[in-house]
């Protein structure tokens, strides 16, 4: 087989896998779990720290379990938005909570209203903290970026396969034109 036409081949299947895996999976959804404990720095030399997350599309209608438990009391505040495209969507947070002065522990279950991501927000002030989020979306989320990689390798492989079809058309003319001829004359054997 051909180099090239083996290199369009691939290129051709890469991109329909590609296509195919990051539209596909990232739409099957299931209950998933976060947990995170921060800050994500020490607090040495620093009074506080904002850790922020951006969690998978989750569904409108999607049960929504939050727990913020916190080292010492107070010096804690969570927010949670509906994000989309870079912007924060909507107009109401999903949830706004600031640790009061004797609270060490915020635990709340609720509703999505709106259909998006969601973008997640905790201030410490001298504290540490670890978050649990449970909801339903897709652990393949991250997938959907191999779109670009896939609409990117299939017209490659159509164009490779092209182009070897090309030139095997020209080696085909050329090892024709090369070839030996009858017997001078026009003569043909019988």
């Amino acid at each position: 087989m051909r180099k090239l036409r083996t290199y369009g081949s691939t290129f051709v299947v890469a991109g329909i896998l590609l296509i195919l895996v990051s539209t596909v999976l990232p739409q099957v959804k299931s209950q998933q779990t976060l947990v995170k404990k921060g800050p994500d720095v020490k607090l040495e030399g620093i009074n506080y720290w904002i850790d922020t997350l951006i969690l998978p599309p989750i569904d409108e209608g999607s049960q929504f379990y939050i727990n913020l438990q916190s080292e010492k009391p107070g010096n804690e505040s969570i927010t949670i938005m509906p994000y989309r495209n870079g912007e924060i969507v909507g107009d109401k947070p999903l949830v706004v909570k600031s640790f009061g002065r004797d609270e060490s522990s915020f635990m709340v279950s609720t509703v999505v209203r709106i259909s998006s991501s969601y973008f997640v927000s905790v201030i410490s002030v001298m504290n540490n903290y670890t978050l649990t989020i449970r909801s339903t979306w897709s652990p393949y989320d991250s997938l959907r970026v191999y779109l670009y990689w896939g609409l990117a390798a299939l017209p490659a492989g159509f164009l490779i396969l092209y182009y070897d079809g090309i030139r095997e058309r020209q080696e085909k003319m050329f090892r024709e034109s090369i070839a030996p001829q009858g017997p001078a004359g026009g003569d043909q054997p019988v």
